[in-house]
């Protein structure tokens, strides 16, 4: 079972599959409504590799990550922003 941990203190927000790897963004709003999180991806959901980690705070109330295959990205909607990156190789957004 996938649950909340101290390292890992955020609910699933959404998730989308790329094969047999799962793209995972999570979150959870402060007290001040800044939502804090990251998005990970998996294939077990017990290791997690982070792809976007933002939990100092996003502003912004936007949130979704979809896999495209017809072009290998990784689509996140961050709040304010909309990020972009390669499947096969995310350290880094494309846009």
């Amino acid at each position: 079972m996938f649950t909340p941990s101290a390292s890992n203190p955020y609910e699933v927000r959404d998730i989308s599959f790329k094969s047999s790897t799962a793209y995972v963004l999570l979150g959870a709003y402060d007290s001040s409504w800044q939502m804090k999180g990251k998005l990970v991806s998996t294939t077990n959901f017990t290791t997690l590799t982070t792809v976007d980690d933002f939990t100092a705070g996003a502003p912004g109330y936007f949130w979704a990550a979809q896999y495209t295959p017809d072009n290998d990205r990784i689509w996140l909607a961050r709040g304010n922003q909309i990020r972009v990156y390669t499947a096969a190789s995310p350290a880094t957004p494309r846009r």
